[in-house]
């Protein structure tokens, strides 16, 4: 807890509020254009995406089917359109279930359940195959294999370079 008389001092540095109106797939595409490297990463930098943590990325790429391993700078549009709304979408049912759940007592569906991470070894919901956990950017980090397919010989998007998102229809 900090008390300053600018709360600029404290969270300036922060990226994107996730849940503010000035998070449009535009500010996502805009911050996701100065990215390279693995997606994975990006939604955790707090300076790109505030409020999102390691629990919260897994289940929104495993939402929009996005492999972790994917370069940030070659999403579609569509792509980015799909992660700007789970994300809020994930977050949106985290804080009305207050929080997640692993399993530790609560019932009734009281807490957000995560649907792939912390679920190694277990069926993917969607089709059945098994989780699996690796690292991606020392985080440890939940896929389905047959959901999240590897992105090996994705091809960077004509419809991405240097412009602005398109909306979808």
């Amino acid at each position: 807890m900090s008390l300053c008389e600018d709360p600029n001092q404290v969270v300036g540095h922060l990226g994107l509020e996730p849940l503010e109106a000035s998070f449009t797939p535009e500010a996502l595409h805009s911050a996701l254009s100065r990215k390279s490297g693995r997606i994975k990463p990006v939604p955790l930098d707090q300076s790109v995406i505030a409020g999102l943590g390691n629990i919260y990325v897994d289940e929104v790429l495993w939402k929009i089917k996005v492999n972790p391993f994917t370069q940030a700078d070659r999403l579609a549009d569509k792509e980015i359109h799909h992660l700007h709304r789970a994300i809020q979408e994930t977050l949106q049912e985290a804080i009305e279930k207050l929080g997640c759940d692993f399993g530790d007592g609560v019932v009734d569906g009281g807490m957000y359940r995560p649907r792939v991470y912390g679920r190694d070894g277990k069926k993917c919901s969607r089709c059945r195959d098994t989780i699996t956990r690796l690292v991606v950017a020392q985080r440890g980090t939940h896929i389905c294999p047959t959901c999240q397919p590897s992105p090996r010989g994705r091809r960077r998007s004509k419809q991405r370079q240097k412009r602005p998102v398109a909306p979808v229809k």
